[in-house]
């Protein structure tokens, strides 16, 4: 049974994390050209320089994949990978991607490490995303934003999952196809939950701390 999601391009990072990159990328071209003042063996050079081209190749993708991204996020379906209680049967389903008005803001710091997971191939499939219908929820009263922010109206909540546990993972997944990357996230649970705020405390209290604040609110 495959465990991870397989990567079959340059592996990419976005957010923060290209800044890290780009001061990776330094180094090894200070590192080259310093073998190069010491009259290094030629073939000392040559591995140092395919380490500076393959740092280069993945900076310029990581660039072009976040410029990507940026451009295209929350236009995209993402194709959910929904798995039946059931039977274990699974479907692919295309939907865009919704938030619970008042549920914890997104963690970008988080979103950016599991990019790095995911285009590694170190993402565990294991790792459920539970979503529920967003038509559902607005008409149950809650108020549902898109990945941009932009308030979901009832007439076009068929085109929405609302994530409910796994929104960093989620809005991970959705950058990178937006980026014009083939994913695909596994392990999808639907559940039908009548008090959504309470169940927002319950699943991210077992994770993290959650203020007062962040309670009254939910």
């Amino acid at each position: 049974m495959e465990a991870k999601v397989k990567n079959k391009e340059t592996n990419i990072v976005m957010g923060a994390n290209i800044t890290e990159l780009k001061r990776a990328k330094k180094q090894a071209e200070e590192l080259l050209q310093s073998l190069k003042n010491r009259g290094a063996d030629e073939a000392v050079i040559k591995a140092q320089q395919d380490v500076v081209d393959a740092k280069n190749k993945q900076y310029d993708d990581s660039v072009e994949a976040e410029r990507q991204a940026q451009e295209n996020l929350g236009n995209t379906p993402v194709i959910f990978e929904v798995v039946d209680e059931t039977t274990g049967e699974k479907i692919e389903v295309s939907k865009k991607i919704a938030y619970v008005v008042n549920n914890r803001p997104i963690d970008n710091s988080k979103v950016d490490k599991f990019i790095a997971l995911i285009s590694n191939g170190k993402y565990e499939n294991a790792y459920p995303t539970i979503v529920a219908d967003a038509k559902t929820l607005i008409a149950a009263g809650y108020e549902l934003h898109d990945i941009r922010g932009n308030k979901v109206a009832v007439e076009e909540a068929d085109d929405y999952f609302v994530i409910l546990d796994g929104q960093h993972r989620g809005m991970a997944f959705a950058k990178l196809v937006a980026a014009g990357k083939d994913y695909k996230i596994p392990n999808t649970r639907v559940r039908s939950v009548e008090n959504v705020g309470e169940y927002l405390v319950d699943i991210n209290g077992t994770g993290t701390s959650w203020s007062n604040k962040d309670r009254l609110v939910v």
